[in-house]
Parts: C-alpha cells; sequence; structure tokens
C-alpha cells in the first residue's frame, strides 16, 4: 500500500512539473517576442493589469492579466510590424474547487489563418473550429495605441 502511494505521489509531481513546464513554454514565447521592447506601459491596475510592449514607439505585444475569484487568465496580443495581430494566447488557469472543478486550458488562436489549437489535461494540440473563440478574441488594436498613452511605464 505504501509502494503504491509513492508511486502515486511520484506521478502527480510529474504531472505538476510537466503540465508547469507546457504552461512555460508559451509564457516565454510571448516573452521573447518582446525582449527587445524600449518600453513597457501599465494601465497601473493592481487586481487586473495591462501591460503594452513598445519598440520604437510602436505596439509590439499587449498583455491582460485577470484575477477572478477561481484563478487567472491570461491574455497575449504578438502584434506585428504592420499593427496586425499574428497571433493570440489565452490561458484559463482556475486552480481554486470552490467554483467547481480545477480547469486549465491553453488557446493558441492565429486569426490571419482562422486557426486555434487548444491544449488543456486531455487534449495535447487538439486543432478545433470555432469562430465565436475567435471574435472574441479579436481587440482593435489601434484603440489600444490611444488607450495607451495615459498608461504609467514601468520600471525595470
Amino acid at each position: 500500500m505504501r509502494k503504491l502511494l509513492k508511486v502515486s505521489m511520484i506521478i502527480s509531481v510529474l504531472f505538476i512539473l510537466i503540465n508547469c513546464n507546457f504552461k512555460k513554454k508559451f509564457d516565454t514565447e510571448f516573452h521573447e517576442f518582446v525582449e527587445n521592447s524600449d518600453s513597457v506601459l501599465c494601465d497601473d491596475d493592481k487586481l487586473h493589469p495591462s501591460y503594452a510592449y513598445l519598440k520604437d514607439g510602436k505596439l509590439r505585444g499587449l498583455e491582460f492579466i485577470r484575477n477572478p475569484e477561481c484563478g487567472r487568465i491570461t491574455t497575449r496580443y504578438f502584434i506585428s510590424q504592420s499593427n496586425e495581430i499574428e497571433k493570440i494566447i489565452f490561458e484559463k488557469d482556475f486552480f481554486f474547487n470552490n467554483c467547481g472543478e480545477t480547469f486549465d486550458s491553453i488557446y493558441i488562436i492565429e486569426p490571419k489563418k482562422k486557426s486555434i489549437k487548444i491544449f488543456t489535461k486531455s487534449t495535447d494540440g487538439e486543432f478545433i473550429k470555432n469562430d465565436k473563440i475567435l471574435k472574441q478574441h479579436i481587440i482593435d488594436v489601434e484603440k489600444y495605441r490611444e488607450e495607451i498613452i495615459n498608461w504609467k511605464k514601468v520600471k525595470n
């Protein structure tokens, strides 16, 4: 019985580590995309911060972090040199059981291709067709270019 308990604990720890590394891959991808930004602006909202990454005054990336009662929702926008959305990474991480079952999912959305790839604990990069998700995550980049004028520069 003890041996079975040890084995199940090891498997659980490995699953958690793999899941963390998986999420970290997408965090790293975005941060590498915006790493050469010469300024980072924040809307100064402590509970639900938004960040704009700029290079030579042009918007390179946007990051929105929401902290609902049950977890965390992060949306990252990769902005091209021509001011279009190249890719969106939408991550839901619900880690408290008081709002139902814990649930994690990551959506990789490529608007030009109308492609959505979802990663969950039961799928490892399954393509889905869902125009509602696609439309829900498309934002007006020009609107944010105007809005970030009032945001504060993040101190390094």
